[in-house]
């Protein structure tokens, strides 16, 4: 992975090239956490991300040993102690995975440590996870008296089915990252030695790609969680149509007859770790 300096901020934003990563930086007393000021911070990053429209991706990734993400900081939040605080908290935390998921190109988490809790929520509003072999991912609120309140019921309901997911939730029972694979938990199961070659093919994949076909693709899929089945179908085939005309189908058309790369995969990478939030 890119070295990184450290900044204290609890999360940062970095860059490779068209791809943006955002990182969940380790403590010293323990495992990354989210506080309320890291909330703020990761609704800065994201709104940052937003307005550059040429990244390509978005990649969740944390700077953790052995834990991803262990979830919201129970120290700080035990200070919340009335209905209203922990309400106010959980929509902020909300506003946030909202922020994320709409973000117009793919959000992958990249998970090489274990993930509980609020963390588990947290990469349900990625589009794609990938988990090396041999982490475990565990709901665990319950064992603190709750239930998710970052909308991770809904997500993982929808991800998983009912079934699965309330098996997850009243349990708490760590899984792992193979058993997720099988619930599609998590999508793509890979070695910690290989992490970093599969993550270098899919970007390598995305720069082929027109930017306005993967941000109409999100649209897409994302209609599905929501809308009625005709109803997709007619905003598939307007995204569809929106395209059909515009430059970047008659550039990729032009670059497939004339069998060079088409005019976006070209790109001035930066040095590898580049930090955006200095």
């Amino acid at each position: 992975m890119s070295a990184k300096s450290k900044m204290g901020t609890g999360v940062h934003l970095g860059r490779l090239g068209r791809h943006a990563t955002i990182w969940f930086e380790a403590r010293e007393s323990g495992p990354p956490v989210v506080t309320m000021a890291i909330m703020d911070r990761l609704m800065e990053i994201i709104d940052s991300i937003a307005g550059h429209p040429d990244i390509r991706s978005v990649t969740l990734q944390s700077e953790g040993v052995g834990v991803f993400l262990a979830g919201g900081d129970l120290q700080e939040f035990a200070t919340l102690d009335t209905p209203q605080k922990g309400r106010a908290m959980a929509m902020k935390m909300r506003r946030v995975l909202a922020a994320l998921e709409a973000l117009p190109c793919p959000v992958i988490a990249v998970l090489e440590g274990d993930v509980f809790g609020g963390g588990c929520e947290t990469i349900l509003a990625a589009d794609i996870r990938i988990a090396v072999e041999g982490i475990s991912l565990a709901f665990t609120q319950g064992r603190f008296g709750l239930i998710t309140g970052w909308g991770g019921a809904t997500r993982l309901s929808r991800r998983v089915g009912p079934s699965s997911a309330l098996f997850l939730l009243t349990t708490g029972r760590p899984v792992s990252s193979e058993y997720a694979k099988t619930i599609r938990l998590v999508d793509k199961v890979v070695s910690r030695d290989g992490l970093d070659d599969y993550l270098a093919e899919i970007r390598a994949n995305l720069e082929l790609m027109s930017p306005e076909a993967i941000k109409a693709a999100k649209l897409a899929v994302q209609a599905t969680q929501s809308l009625p089945f005709e109803e997709c179908l007619d905003r598939e085939l307007d995204l569809f149509t929106g395209l059909w005309a515009s430059p970047q189908h008659r550039e990729g058309l032009e670059a497939f007859f004339q069998k060079r790369a088409p005019s976006w995969a070209n790109s001035d990478e930066k040095t590898e770790g580049e930090r955006e939030d200095r």
